[in-house]
């Protein structure tokens, strides 16, 4: 279905459809983009659940747009650390693009920002310590 769009588009010679990327190419391609893309959906899946692709999305230090479902809200801040938009709403996420194109020092601060965080709250390390902390107090 992707593919048959991506056809049907004016702009198809400006897609490009990768598949089978090693995770070196992906995380490549991840820090050379402008923003990275996580629409989230008001659902009881969405709401109940934390992406592990925005852990990978904060990692690379690009610019992250997403939506403020969940437990996305206690981490990150609207144009401070993310682009963090109602879900649901399309013309919102092409202004966000808009803006990360128009404010490269800007997007990228709020990249550098969002890198900070990942590295705060999810980096194995502190997840690590954070459940061998818990294990202590309830052992």
């Amino acid at each position: 279905i992707v593919l048959s769009i991506i056809e049907q588009s004016s702009r198809k010679d400006d897609i490009q459809h990768l598949m089978n990327l090693s995770e070196e190419e992906l995380y490549s391609l991840y820090c050379e983009a402008d923003a990275l893309l996580l629409p989230l959906f008001n659902t009881i899946q969405d709401q109940a659940r934390f992406p592990h692709k925005l852990g990978e999305y904060l990692a690379s230090g690009t610019p992250v747009i997403t939506n403020e479902v969940g437990d996305l809200r206690y981490y990150l801040k609207d144009r401070d650390s993310a682009l963090v938009l109602e879900p649901g709403n399309e013309i919102s996420y092409a202004k966000a693009m808009d803006f990360v194109v128009r404010n490269p020092k800007e997007s990228k601060q709020m990249g550098k920002k969002g890198k900070e965080i990942c590295r705060e709250n999810f980096e194995f390390e502190k997840l690590g310590e954070q459940c061998a902390n818990f294990l202590r107090k309830i052992g």
